[in-house]
């Protein structure tokens, strides 16, 4: 099932899901965000329990991506009723689309929310500040992680990342390849050369893989960035696309996002939770739920398995952070010869 017709699936649903909403309170939910163990906790410091109430799920705005809003707003809160009727938990049928980090840390904070669905780069951001876990990953393939790839026709010039200076970039915008233009420029900026934005002559963002790897095919793009899982499918599908584009470029694997939940939360409903993980897939509900998010199973996963990603974004952050400073200091030095010596 692909994802247009998940939702189309899920809208149908959404009228019988209402009147279950009128005759159950609470409501019933299972989500696919729940791990098996909370967050280690100091000896002699158990969490106290947490007043029983409808189980609360979040998702980042950008989890949906190149879907209209109200359609994925519908979407999860089907999926929450229905899972709920399957796992026997109450759920709050409000379920909660957040956009923007600082949003999501704050209802974290502020206990609003019990879980919360995002990209790898959002939990980077406010990790340090924001306790969350333990942590859900989705399969694909078998592997909870992406890798990217920089692709160009196999007759082309260019063999190298350096050689994409002035061309044309097309950049698959989707929650998987979060992570890929900050890979990207991290490995441009390591060979001293300027972000992408800059240093190619054109860069688009789209959100469906055939508008961003059909013009290299067709030689209207010089090259474009995508996950290794939509190359190969593309290629299943079309054996000489693999045949007619070369990888110049391709990165580690990392996990692009992460189902987690609040790292304070200690409702008896949380073992429930757990216990669904691992069979989330095994359900309608569940599988609808889980190609929303292009995934094919759940496994939980230590935040270990996001290492390399806030590794990634640490380089990242430190390189720019570089760049404008010798950027700052040659526009200073190029001020004081103007100014006779003198910076002003």
């Amino acid at each position: 099932m692909n994802v247009r017709s998940a939702f189309s699936l899920m809208s149908r649903q959404l009228r019988a899901a209402m009147r279950y909403l009128k005759s159950q309170i609470p409501m019933m939910a299972g989500v696919m965000l729940a791990s098996s163990l909370m967050l280690p906790l100091e000896a002699g410091e158990p969490l106290a329990q947490e007043v029983d109430h409808p189980f609360r799920v979040a998702f980042s705005a950008r989890m949906f991506t190149g879907v209209n809003e109200n359609d994925a707003r519908a979407a999860v809160k089907v999926w929450s009723i229905t899972l709920g009727q399957e796992q026997g938990i109450p759920v709050d049928s409000e379920t909660r689309i957040l956009s923007g980090a600082n949003v999501i840390a704050t209802a974290v904070q502020n206990n609003e929310i019990d879980c919360i669905t995002l990209t790898t780069d959002e939990y980077w951001s406010f990790r340090k500040q924001v306790l969350l876990g333990p942590f859900v990953m989705g399969l694909k393939r078998g592997l909870i992680t992406e890798e990217y790839l920089v692709l160009v026709r196999a007759d082309s010039s260019l063999k190298q990342i350096g050689d994409l200076r002035g061309r044309s970039l097309a950049i698959f915008e989707n929650p998987r390849t979060c992570l890929a233009p900050f890979w990207l420029d991290t490995l441009l900026l390591k060979n001293g050369l300027n972000r992408a934005e800059k240093f190619c002559g054109k860069v688009v963002r789209m959100n469906k893989l055939n508008n961003v790897v059909l013009p290299v095919y067709f030689k209207q793009t010089d090259a474009c960035l995508v996950t290794r899982d939509g190359f190969q499918t593309m290629t299943e599908l079309n054996p000489q696309i693999g045949k007619q584009l070369k990888i110049i470029a391709q990165s580690p694997p990392f996990v692009p996002s992460v189902f987690c939940f609040r790292g304070n939360y200690t409702s008896k409903n949380r073992d429930k939770l757990r216990a669904s993980i691992g069979n989330v897939h095994k359900s309608v509900a569940g599988k609808q739920t889980i190609t929303l998010f292009q995934s094919e199973s759940l496994v939980e996963r230590p935040v270990t398995a996001l290492d390399s990603a806030c590794e990634l974004l640490d380089t990242y952050q430190q390189l720019c952070r570089m760049t404008n400073s010798t950027q700052t200091s040659t526009s200073n030095e190029q001020r004081s010869e103007t100014n006779g010596g003198i910076i002003k």
